[in-house]
């Protein structure tokens, strides 16, 4: 489905006087930069000359009507008189006024719009003024209905008239904005190919025409300009019409959204905008608005920026493996300090820093539910990797869910003085198996390690860590409690957990990241120093920082190239 929205003006009525076989524009009052160069003959030279047009029809057409003439040139009569008039004529002779009338410039408009798009509805703005005005053009758009339909013989074409309120006067910018703003919100379908035409009505109605179309973010929106053609005007023929999308505004637009939606880390939003940006462009393209080669370098940018957005999706979803793959089509350079960080961090990747970051993103964006979340996940993490970097993972065995450690085998390495802390685990299998599974069988677990391990720098470091985790025992309850009763946490009930933490002796939500950053900090862990300085110290949020740096860079390096 097409639709078109159009103003129309008074040189949008041609005439045929009698006696002549040209058409006389009406109401055209201006002469414009653009026309085409063209080899009138001379009698359409004669024709054309603005004294000659207006004597015309004051002399001709306005005498045959009986419209009233006063003084000359333009402002001798009144066009809406002279429309109305002629309307009446129309409708008392049809066949006689078929073949005089032409609908002028807007003639070129509808035909393309008809013709080369398919368009079944079509909206045209006028004016009825109270009082009235000289200049109104709602009888013009009787005429130019009335004459199209007879002239086409179609009834799958529905002509709409959008008359502009009495009470607003179209020459008052605000108001006529407010009015059409009003129209595209109600009337246009913005899945839908939408051309526009802003020639006729006031400075102001097009000016409004043209705002609110581009504003409205309709993808598929084309203005169709009809080209000034002399010599078609007179032989009644429909003038050209060039095809205009502003589409450096409509990208501006849309990189203005992803800008925004990158300040809040919604690469997946960010994402969808690119994509829907490359649809539009690739409609521009068929409409021949803009060539391929015009485009190639802004496509590869976009293309390439989208990639950025996948991979650093993929790490929000924990999803390293995808992540890669989208790395590949990036076409980093290694030759650039930014391509290599993120190629590296990509490389050398760390759930850890990765879990961290996306709690100081949720939280800086009053996200408590999804911070909750990914702090338990978090502290889940980190006695994985505890367990891992302590060798604890040789004892281990896949289970249906998690993992089991032999008893049998372990009773071997502990100490006799420490076998009690086998008491803790969680037996399966008539005791000869112990689930290693949730936070309170890991914390047992890395016990019994360091028991085996017999260091006592480890021993202090695992009893800070506890602590650490203890203090968040509050949160990660809240977290489950959310999790089972389907409820969440809006950062408006903060006050109120914050006063239950505090009488119970936990960390204060404001205090959360604080404590993972020096959980994070555990030898236990043994993370890079430079990691542990830029990530849980600095302001950079790993990955992420550096992936909206280098799509932003992309998005800005595509607007200076055109």
């Amino acid at each position: 489905m097409a639709t078109l929205i159009a103003n129309i003006g008074t040189s949008d009525l041609t005439v045929k006087i009698q006696g002549f076989e040209y058409y006389i524009p009406v109401g055209f009052d201006r002469d414009e930069p653009n026309e085409v160069a063209e080899d009138l003959t001379e009698d359409e030279k004669v024709i054309w000359e603005r004294n000659s047009r207006e004597d015309f029809i004051a002399n001709g057409l306005c005498k045959e009507l009986g419209v009233e003439v006063r003084g000359q040139g333009r402002n001798a009569y009144s066009f809406r008189e002279l429309t109305e008039k002629l309307l009446a004529a129309y409708q008392r002779e049809p066949d006689f006024w078929q073949e005089r009338i032409r609908p002028g410039r807007i003639w070129g408009v509808i035909h393309t719009a008809i013709e080369e798009f398919s368009v079944k509805k079509i909206n045209i703005f006028v004016t009825n003024q109270n009082p009235p005005q000289h200049q109104d053009t709602c009888f013009l758009f009787e005429i130019i209905k009335r004459w199209i339909e007879r002239h086409l013989q179609r009834e799958d074409i529905l002509f709409l008239k959008r008359v502009i309120p009495q009470n607003v006067k179209p020459n008052q910018q605000d108001l006529v904005l407010n009015e059409y703003y009003r129209f595209f919100v109600d009337e246009i379908d913005s899945n839908e190919v939408v051309l526009v035409s802003t020639k006729g009505g006031t400075p102001q109605m097009q000016t409004a025409l043209r705002l609110q179309s581009i504003t409205a973010d309709i993808p598929k929106l084309l203005f169709l300009d009809p080209v000034l053609s002399k010599q078609k005007v007179l032989r009644g023929e429909p003038s050209p019409c060039t095809r205009t999308s502003y589409w450096q505004y409509q990208r501006t637009q849309k990189y203005r959204v992803v800008m925004q939606l990158l300040e809040r880390f919604d690469f997946a939003g960010a994402c969808q905008v690119l994509k829907s940006w490359q649809s539009i462009l690739s409609f521009q393209i068929e409409q021949g608005v803009v060539s391929k080669s015009q485009l190639r370098s802004s496509r590869r940018l976009v293309d390439e920026a989208i990639k950025g957005l996948e991979v650093a999706d993929s790490l929000i979803n924990l999803d390293i493996e995808a992540a890669r793959a989208s790395k590949k089509e990036m076409n980093l350079d290694m030759s650039l300090d930014l391509d290599a960080q993120i190629n590296q961090a990509i490389e050398n990747y760390s759930v850890l820093l990765n879990l961290y970051s996306q709690c100081r993103i949720y939280k800086q964006n009053l996200q408590v539910s999804h911070f909750l979340s990914r702090m338990s996940s978090l502290c889940e993490e980190i006695l994985d990797e505890a367990i891992k970097k302590l060798g604890g993972n040789r004892y281990l065995e896949p289970a249906a869910v998690g993992f089991r450690v032999e008893i049998r085998e372990i009773r071997k390495l502990l100490p006799q003085d420490q076998l009690s802390l086998l008491d803790s685990l969680d037996y399966v299998r008539n005791g000869q198996y112990a689930k290693i599974l949730y936070r309170t069988s890991k914390l047992s677990f890395l016990d019994i390690l360091l028991a085996i391990r017999k260091k006592d720098s480890e021993s202090e470091s695992l009893s800070l860590l506890k602590r650490e985790i203890n203090s968040l025992e509050f949160w990660i309850y809240k977290r489950n409690e959310m999790i089972h009763d389907s409820q969440g946490f809006s950062s408006n009930r903060i006050s109120e957990l914050n006063k239950e933490a505090k009488r119970i002796g936990a960390c204060l939500y404001e205090e959360i990241l604080k404590v993972l950053a020096n959980i994070l900090s555990s030898p236990l862990l043994q993370l890079p120093n430079i990691d542990k300085q830029n990530f849980t110290k600095g302001d950079d949020l790993y990955l992420y920082t550096s992936l909206k740096k280098w799509v932003m860079e992309k998005l800005l390096l595509d607007l200076r190239a055109s």
